[in-house]
């Protein structure tokens, strides 16, 4: 099986030859740990790492870089990422003050992590009659010659192509900062369903267009949980949420596109929602939940991008305790049918052991073959 095939068969439970492999690195860890953790990861899956790379869009990085991190560090795995252009966040690669094209101000102290907002557009509601919500379809955002290239390179290495297309309740806090949004959302819902609308509008455009270029994934992200619970009352999240997200779900699954959902913190009480309205992959945090309680409501109904803690076993766990932490969480929430992919965030702060153990575990554990 190529990876195309891995993925979509883990994704829709019709036995994969292993588990498939997302490599999710901050650049900081690069920065910190440079060829000894790029000798790790670019090992496994262990059937990939001896094809040769032609593009570094393989690498998949959970924050913007610079084209010399990207150009030294190229790593083989199932996905193959693209994406259209944005300036979100704070300088890419360095650091500074950025406003990006929804006119939310940005600084970053360093270069690997995405940077804090210092400034939100929509502070103050009434400043919204003045505010120009950016064009979704604008052409500095889509180089469709380019995109097109790069979808070609991922076909020919037989790789699942995939894409990040947004955040919603997230913009909403950036746009009107944290605090207003949790006061919306209980005293003036009107503010949450206008501005909601158009979120949800630039999304599904964004979606659109995605569809229209033929690849396989699109991902949203979006973190509900604290450590203990849902941000805000589950009824209310059914009640005004909810609906955007279904909406959201349909116009992928209408433009071929299996749906990802990245949610941290606990939010084990609107998991089955998430399903029920169309995701296809989610990915949890697990350490902010019990998993057997998690595995109750996910195993067999939905696949799983894992999330390995990383408040303990990627920064302190030694080998074997990492390895016996895969193995519960393979068992757990996948099969030899799939419903599994194997990730987890290597930050500044993990430990090489650690995130060796990580990667041999899905290998050892998730090798369906050997079974």
């Amino acid at each position: 099986m190529n990876s195309y095939n891995i993925v979509k068969k883990a994704i829709k439970f019709d036995y994969p030859d292993r588990i498939p492999i997302w490599h999710s690195v901050l650049p900081s860890a690069l920065y910190k740990y440079g060829s000894k953790l790029y000798d790790i990861i670019k090992k496994h899956p262990e059937d990939l790492s001896k094809n040769k790379i032609k593009n570094a869009g393989l690498l998949h990085y959970s924050v913007e870089v610079s084209d010399e991190i990207r150009s030294k560090f190229i790593i083989n795995s199932d996905f193959f990422h693209i994406k259209c252009r944005n300036f979100s966040y704070g300088p890419v690669g360095k650091v500074g003050i950025r406003t990006d094209e929804w006119d939310i101000v940005w600084k970053k102290t360093n270069p690997g992590y995405h940077g804090n907002i210092i400034k939100n557009p929509l502070e103050k509601w009434e400043d919204l009659k003045k505010y120009i919500f950016p064009d979704p379809l604008d052409y500095w955002r889509w180089d469709l010659e380019n995109l097109k290239k790069l979808i070609g390179i991922g076909r020919e290495q037989g790789k699942y192509i995939m894409t990040y297309a947004g955040n919603f309740f997230e913009k909403m806090q950036w746009l009107r900062g944290f605090e207003n949004v949790l006061i919306d959302i209980e005293k003036n819902q009107e503010r949450i369903q206008k501005l909601g609308d158009k979120l949800l509008n630039y999304l599904i455009k964004t979606t659109e267009r995605f569809g229209y270029l033929g690849i396989d994934g699109v991902m949203f992200a979006d973190d509900w949980g604290t450590q203990q619970n849902l941000m805000i009352n589950p009824n209310k999240w059914r009640e005004l949420f909810r609906p955007y997200y279904k909406e959201l779900f349909k116009k992928a699954h209408e433009n071929n596109l299996d749906v990802h959902f990245h949610t941290d913190g606990n939010t084990l009480e609107i998991i089955p929602d998430l399903i029920e309205i169309g995701a296809d992959v989610l990915n949890l945090q697990f350490s902010a939940m019990d998993i057997d309680k998690i595995s109750k409501v996910v195993k067999n109904k939905v696949c799983i991008r894992t999330d390995i803690d990383r408040q303990y076993m990627l920064r302190e766990a030694n080998y074997t305790e990492m390895l016996d932490y895969i193995r519960e969480i393979c068992n757990k929430l996948g099969s030899l049918k799939g419903g599994i992919i194997g990730c987890g965030e290597v930050n500044e702060d993990c430990s090489l052991e650690s995130v060796e153990a990580m990667y041999d575990g899905f290998e050892k554990f998730g090798n369906y073959k050997k079974k």
